[in-house]
């Protein structure tokens, strides 16, 4: 059977059709730790993350998602930093004594 024939789409060919469509707040994080989480509810820091790494070229949805997004992620990033930094001087403050 000729996988390669326009006439008979495999599951593959569907696949990869539905895979062209953008992705949304909504949509499902397609791979790594936050997978099948909605896209507003994955870290921004993690998205930015994988933005910068080599191959975010290979997930072309969610490249396009990061940058139409981009400057919200990067507010957003920096209140979880400064959150982080919160939580962190709050569980050092309890062991201080004096």
């Amino acid at each position: 059977m000729d996988f390669r024939h326009a006439d008979n789409p495999t599951p593959f060919h569907k696949y990869k059709y539905k895979t062209m469509e953008k992705l949304t707040d909504l949509s499902p994080m397609p791979f790594g730790t936050h997978k099948n989480e909605k896209m507003a509810n994955v870290p921004a820091r993690y998205l930015l993350f994988i933005y910068e790494q080599d191959w975010i070229d290979k997930w072309p949805r969610v490249k396009g998602y990061i940058e139409e997004n981009y400057r919200i992620l990067q507010m957003q990033a920096k209140k979880e930093r400064q959150d982080q930094d919160e939580y962190n001087d709050m569980q050092g403050s309890e062991f201080d004594i004096f």
